[in-house]
């Protein structure tokens, strides 16, 4: 009865974990996604089509707006742009951390294979790689590949670093 008992304790447990995360992950990752599809808008962000040295046979005031509004939006891309990055990585860099203080909440819960046995099916529950087949990730992998795994968040995070460094 205790076993049957801490069973169905452990998995009302894990429901409960499920459906926060959830939350936390939708929320997280439709931020992300934003930010990144801000950061890496086709072209450039705030990049202007008409490069202002190209002009030919325009006139000098139209040349000199050019020219102006060139020098405005590189302003607004040194005002926004970092502020941008800063917020995303804040989001990634939380809500990995949010992730990795459900994992030691789980563990100190429950504690040894128990803990192991929880984590494992909650990172299967949000693992997108192997979610079409009927196989599921080896451990090793799915705590990179599952969205509640902490690291899928900080891999994220070194991912935006190299984004900015390569713009």
């Amino acid at each position: 009865e205790s076993e049957i008992s801490d069973k169905l304790e452990r998995n009302a447990f894990r429901q409960r974990k499920v459906a926060i995360c959830k939350i936390v992950i939708e929320a997280a990752r439709r931020a992300s996604d934003g930010w990144m599809d801000v950061l890496t808008f086709a072209g450039g962000w705030l990049v202007d089509l008409d490069d202002p040295a190209s002009i030919d046979a325009e006139s000098a005031v139209d040349a000199g707006e050019k020219e102006l509004r060139a020098a405005e939006m590189k302003e607004i891309r040194s005002t926004v742009l970092p502020a941008a990055v800063s917020m995303l990585h804040d989001v990634l860099g939380k809500t990995a951390s949010w992730m990795e203080q459900m994992v030691h909440d789980i563990v100190d819960q429950f504690g040894g294979n128990a803990a192991k046995d929880i984590l494992v099916s909650l990172f299967h529950t949000f693992d997108e790689t192997y979610r079409s087949s009927a196989s599921q990730a080896p451990m090793m992998e799915v705590v990179t590949t599952s969205q509640a795994a902490p690291a899928y968040w900080y891999k994220k995070a070194v991912a935006l670093s190299s984004i900015v460094a390569n713009d």
